[in-house]
């Protein structure tokens, strides 16, 4: 693929497939599915409770985005894989616990098994809007007196 980088974190393994961590065309990005895999460990952390696993892929994908210069608030779309239906109020209380309002549009999708019997995966697209967010701001009155004070409104 032209015009496209691969993000993987420098301390993380290369992915035993063919497959990318996550790409960046421009400002949009897409990360591959995440597990709850110990990228440093080399192991799935499958002895862990739902709670445990989700907690472990949402830090997956924080550490991904930090690569990039970002955190969760970029992420515009996630889809989340279950193996059990019933456990989504647990994946959820914990989504919303470390995900923030305005909440990324979400898919949940039960299937039959995952990789080596983990319980949950998601994958996630996210766009880069700090330069937007840095030009909005720089032009907004309240915040700056000229069009240089690169202030940026992070609330």
């Amino acid at each position: 693929m032209r015009y496209c980088k691969t993000l993987r974190p420098d301390s993380w393994s290369k992915l035993p497939i063919n497959a990318s961590t996550a790409l960046v065309v421009g400002d949009f990005g897409v990360i591959s599915a995440q597990l709850p895999y110990d990228r440093i460990k080399s192991k799935m952390i499958k002895d862990h409770s739902l709670a445990g696993q989700v907690n472990k892929v949402i830090d997956n994908l924080e550490e991904i985005l930090k690569k990039q210069g970002l955190d969760l608030s970029y992420i515009v779309k996630v889809t989340v894989y279950l193996t059990d239906l019933n456990q989504y109020e647990e994946m959820d209380k914990i989504y919303g616990e470390r995900f923030t309002s305005p909440y990324p549009a979400r898919t949940c999708v039960e299937v039959t098994n995952l990789f080596d019997g983990a319980k949950v995966q998601m994958d996630a697209w996210f766009i880069d809007t700090k330069k937007y967010e840095k030009s909005e701001s720089c032009h907004n009155r309240d915040y700056c007196d000229d069009d240089s004070c690169g202030i940026i409104d992070t609330k």
